[in-house]
């Protein structure tokens, strides 16, 4: 979303709708339009350790909806602890944007949307199961809602709202039915049936990995009653659907009460179910909730998953924008300390805050409703210091079925953007934009403080700092790099051996993936140097992308193949390896970490440095499609440009994308082929997706159209980013102003070249000499 001015949208005029007041609304959108250019779920992360709980994370900032290309918001970046995301809002039906199923999907997070019933709705939630056409007949006979039928059920909306999944390229829904049911136990066994059957079509539209959650709210005998614990009134709902989100409302006994109930469920009902598909809900804005919520979470948690019990339940967090709504109007609220808090809310330091609500003068204050109904009272119970939600659920690493891995450290908002180290914009106010989010790092190896390797493999963390920040004043790609400080005295701790020639090493891991065995992987890092002298940088020091494991598994199992680096502009560098994993048990799959590894060798006092920007790591199977990704078609639809110093821009920028492949060599010629029968293809057949783009940086240069000389794209003016809601390959310009400068003296027609600069998912930026570019004024002009 980077802009440089107002003016600019992002895609036509007539963009998709996100959320619906009503079902008869949804009904006059459809059929609806894929997405093409939504990022697809890949595959989720995995956690070594199945009795762990799963983690729902339930976002409603301000009702959603609230991206700002001006300033500086709310996002959510600790997705490898979230299994599931669920985009809330009091719409009827509410889509997640584009921007959001791109994020949670980069970084292996399924998203669903919400389907929510609120008082009120009872004749809405007939029209579900009746259909569009019983609906109608009912409304035009003025029909009691307690007189409709709902024999035969339609399966209309259950197909509906697959397909809007489907099209928009998330993953499910979550269903809120917070009304009573008027026809109570048979509107509640028709309800059940329709939930499977929504069910059975979002797995044949969207994919086997399709989730449906159900809220705890109404029962089956069609009475809005929360249950706040499993038992026979809610367990259809659990059976029928595929998780249950438990209000948070609970007891304290009712974790345990809950897991006995579904233990006591015959086998066959529960076949594909288990413990951990139950959610116990905690609103962190502590109502109702026990232990008050905010940074008295793990009082509740302590309850869902108890390490001397191990229930395997898993958690459900409502409302996590609790630490910046909380204090957003607070002066000298700033977006930094609010990094700090929402960093210690999801990893700590675990040490930091006392479990005490009143001994940090950092906690805001909150309303913490009792959580007992009438006359209840739960058992005295204590919780220990404070402990983040990253020491109740795991982070999951990535799956080699997510690769290609990209990220640029961006938590979706900046100051600047930056195009290969060079500044390109900057903004006073900052801007959001969640399409441009990538993972912040590894939670185990750099937050809330970095952990480092020494030889021996010892692993050494110094949290008595803050040594892992965000970088918004420099950076590669994006708005931001990754800033980490290296104690001065973590070198003297580094000797590889005694000798009068000191070696160091220092391993800084960055990211943790999953790969597989005997398959080829290329890493790419880009980084930037900061020393306390900047004139008298080391001699000796040499640096290396690394690729090596994450327990005891013998280096030796990592073959690396070749290490390349290089020194790139505006004083960053780069390193490249390329390795495979040979493991002599032929084992499938290895949990392994990237990172740079530093070495310095000479005598004396090494002049190391205090701190290492870094600004992108990519990952990506090596055996590759030779192909990269081209802009085609780029047309400007009706544009008006004004007669001045200043040029307003009016029309849609648009192009597609396709696939420039490299020459075939005359290994791969058909001339290889030595007979009919020859089991060799004449060219490499991969499994691997086509290369494609993340985002478009557009820019413009004002010209007269009589050229002496070619224009020199190095001098056009950045003026946005694509992407922010699916409309990857286009732009809207609303009387857009370019302060160009040129302004022909005999009044002649000025054009404006508009540039598309692509940025591919390896961090690759289009060279000059090959970026596509349309002419627009009196005739369009379009050059690919």
């Amino acid at each position: 979303m980077p802009i440089s001015s107002k003016g600019i949208h992002f895609g036509p005029q007539s963009s998709t709708k996100l959320h619906y007041a009503s079902l008869s609304e949804l009904d006059s959108d459809l059929p609806g339009k894929r997405l093409e250019e939504v990022q697809r779920f890949a595959g989720d992360r995995r956690t070594t350790d199945s009795l762990r709980p799963k983690l729902l994370v339930c976002h409603d900032y301000k009702g959603g909806y609230k991206d700002d290309p001006f300033n500086r918001s709310y996002t959510f970046n600790f997705w490898g602890l979230c299994d599931t995301l669920v985009y809330f809002a009091h719409h009827r039906v509410s889509t997640p944007p584009p921007s959001w199923v791109n994020t949670s999907h980069r970084n292996g997070t399924k998203i669903l949307g919400t389907l929510i019933f609120e008082p009120d709705a009872e004749q809405d939630c007939l029209n579900l199961l009746a259909g569009p056409a019983l609906a109608a007949a009912y409304t035009s006979t003025a029909t009691s809602v307690l007189e409709c039928k709902i024999s035969p059920l339609s399966t209309h909306y259950a197909c509906a709202l697959a397909q809007l999944a489907c099209d928009r390229g998330f993953d499910g829904w979550l269903l809120n039915f917070e009304c009573d049911l008027p026809q109570k136990e048979e509107q509640g066994r028709s309800l059940s049936l329709w939930i499977r059957r929504l069910k059975q079509e979002l797995r044949e539209r969207v994919g086997p990995h399709a989730e449906v959650v159900w809220y705890d709210s109404v029962t089956v005998q069609g009475q809005l009653s929360w249950q706040c614990q499993l038992n026979s009134l809610n367990l259809p709902w659990l059976l029928s659907a595929d998780s249950m989100f438990l209000d948070y409302h609970w007891k304290i006994t009712s974790p345990d009460v809950s897991t006995r109930y579904f233990d006591s469920v015959a086998m066959d009902l529960r076949f594909d179910k288990t413990r951990r598909d139950i959610y116990f809900g905690i609103d962190v804005w502590g109502r109702g909730c026990h232990g008050g919520g905010g940074f008295q979470l793990h009082h509740a948690m302590d309850h869902i998953q108890p390490s001397a019990k191990g229930l395997g339940l898993s958690v459900a967090v409502f409302g996590p924008a609790w630490t910046w709504e909380s204090k957003e109007d607070e002066e000298g609220r700033t977006w930094a300390k609010w990094w700090n808090d929402e960093v210690r809310f999801w990893v700590g330091p675990d040490d930091g805050v006392s479990g005490d609500p009143g001994s940090s003068a950092h906690l805001p204050a909150v309303n913490i409703p009792p959580s007992d109904g009438p006359g209840e009272k739960s058992p005295p119970c204590f919780h220990g210091p404070y402990r983040s939600i990253s020491h109740f659920v795991d982070n999951r690493a990535r799956g080699s079925q997510a690769l290609p891995f990209y990220t640029t450290y961006s938590p979706g908002v900046g100051l600047a953007w930056f195009v290969q180290g060079e500044r390109v914009m900057t903004s006073s106010s900052g801007w959001t934009d969640v399409d441009k989010q990538t993972s912040i790092g590894d939670y185990g190896f750099l937050w809330p403080a970095p952990a480092f390797i020494l030889p021996g493999k010892r692993w050494v963390r110094d949290g008595s700092a803050p040594c892992t920040e965000f970088c918004f004043d420099d950076g590669w790609l994006g708005g931001s790099s990754l800033s980490l400080t290296i104690p001065a005295a973590l070198w003297e701790e580094a000797s590889l051996d005694s000798s009068s020639v000191a070696v160091k090493e220092i391993i800084i891991p960055l990211e943790q993936l999953i790969l597989r065995h005997l398959s080829k992987y290329r890493v790419h890092l880009v980084y930037k140097f900061m020393f306390a002298n900047p004139a008298e940088p080391p001699q000796e020091m040499e640096e290396f992308a690394y690729v090596g494991c994450t327990t005891d598994l013998d280096d030796k199992d990592f073959v690396l193949t070749s290490h390349t680096s290089e020194r790139l502009t505006n004083g960053w560098n780069a390193a490249d390896v390329c390795c495979e994993i040979r493991t002599g048990t032929n084992e499938g799959e290895r949990h392994c970490i990237i990172g740079l590894r530093l070495q310095y060798q000479g005598r004396g006092a090494s002049p190391c440095p205090q701190k290492i920007l870094i600004g992108l790591v990519s990952a990506r199977i090596e055996e590759h499609i030779q192909a990269d990704p081209v802009v085609l078609g780029i047309r400007c639809l009706p544009t008006i440009l004004a007669m001045a110093n200043v040029t307003s821009i009016s029309g849609i920028l648009e192009w597609h994308v396709g696939l420039r492949f490299d020459d075939i060599q005359p290994s791969e010629s058909v001339t290889s082929i030595v007979g009919i029968d020859d089991p060799r293809p004449p060219w490499g057949v991969t499994t691997a997706q086509a290369p494609t783009f993340v985002y478009h940086n557009v820019y413009a240069l004002a010209h007269t159209g009589e050229l002496a000389e070619p224009l020199r794209p190095e001098d056009a003016i950045f003026v946005a980013t694509t992407g922010t809601n699916g409309h990857v390959n286009s732009l809207r310009f609303d009387g857009f102003s370019l302060p160009l400068p040129f302004a022909h003296p005999d009044g002649s027609v000025i054009l404006v070249r508009l540039y598309i600069r692509g940025v591919t998912e390896a961090g690759q930026v289009i060279p000059w000499p090959n970026v596509p570019y349309i002419d627009i004024g009196s005739m369009d002009r379009i050059h690919n």
